[in-house]
């Protein structure tokens, strides 16, 4: 039942991202303003952009992908399309509290850990709030998650989690988190 679970959920954020994707790309094409820093990244980063815009369009159900498309637009120096990337993806994502976790992850990566925090708050409370969704070593996970966040970010009052907050932020944000639990 568990592999049936983890198949589901992989498969909800196939879909999921490629609508999300689709409409970020079709709404903002990368052209434009987009191309003064990316030139100023120099040649490799605009031939890795434009191989990755060609990718999304062969592939757009692809998260990875959407993902190295906004670190490489913060890399290239041009920000703001990659917030906006994410806050699409995170709308698309809205029902799979889960899936978002990768989302909080690109977050926090890429400069924004209030955007980060903020999403992570409410992935736990859609948790709590539909058992359906997530199972009570989900729900666990999610509150180890957020304790550790907020102990990061410098947000919590109260004694810190019994681990190291990296560790529980690495472990919990990990690839292998969407899902069930280990047991």
């Amino acid at each position: 039942m568990s592999t049936a679970r983890a198949w589901l959920a992989s498969c909800n954020v196939l879909v999921l991202a490629s609508a999300g994707l689709a409409f970020v790309l079709a709404r903002a094409p990368l052209a434009g303003p987009t191309v003064g820093p990316l030139l100023a990244g120099g040649p490799l980063v605009q031939r890795q952009l434009v191989e990755l815009q060609r990718d999304l369009e062969r592939w757009p159900a692809d998260l990875g992908r959407g993902l190295r498309l906004a670190r490489l637009l913060v890399h290239a120096g041009d920000a703001e399309p990659s917030l906006e990337l994410l806050r699409q993806l995170e709308r698309r994502l809205a029902p799979e509290p889960l899936l978002q976790l990768e989302l909080v992850g690109a977050y926090a990566d890429l400069g924004w850990p209030a955007e980060a925090l903020r999403l992570l708050r409410a992935a736990v409370a859609r948790c709590a709030a539909t058992a359906a969704v997530c199972t009570s070593g989900d729900r666990a996970r999610l509150g180890l998650a957020l304790q550790a966040a907020e102990v990061m970010l410098g947000r919590r009052d109260g004694p810190a989690p019994a681990r190291p907050p990296r560790d529980l932020w690495r472990e919990v944000l990990k690839p292998a988190s969407v899902g069930p639990a280990p047991r």
